[in-house]
């Protein structure tokens, strides 16, 4: 199994299996807010930095507001009561997928 379940397209491979599960987080109806709204809701289940949080919760008008966030959708997971481990996926939503 593949362990980044999205093809170059975005779109999920078809070889990703029961791993290409994938949930809506935050509908893109929240705009430039998302990582910040992403922070303050589920930010210290999916390990993000402290420092990191601090970025995201000040909001867009940081000046390290999306580099931050960048690093942030490749480093944040989570891992559930089961095991499996999910990873954060922006395309206009924001959407969580199990790799694990």
């Amino acid at each position: 199994m593949p362990d980044n379940v999205f093809d170059d397209n975005g779109d999920i491979r078809p070889d990703a299996g029961d791993k290409g599960l994938i949930e809506l987080v935050l509908s893109d109806t929240r705009g430039i807010y998302i990582p910040r709204d992403f922070a303050e809701l589920y930010g210290t289940d999916y390990g993000i930095k402290p420092d990191d949080m601090t970025i995201l919760l000040a909001g867009p008008d940081h000046e390290f507001y999306w580099d931050t966030w960048n690093a942030v959708l490749d480093y944040a997971e989570y891992v559930d009561d089961n095991g499996h481990m999910w990873k954060l996926h922006q395309d206009g939503d924001l959407f969580i997928y199990r790799y694990g």
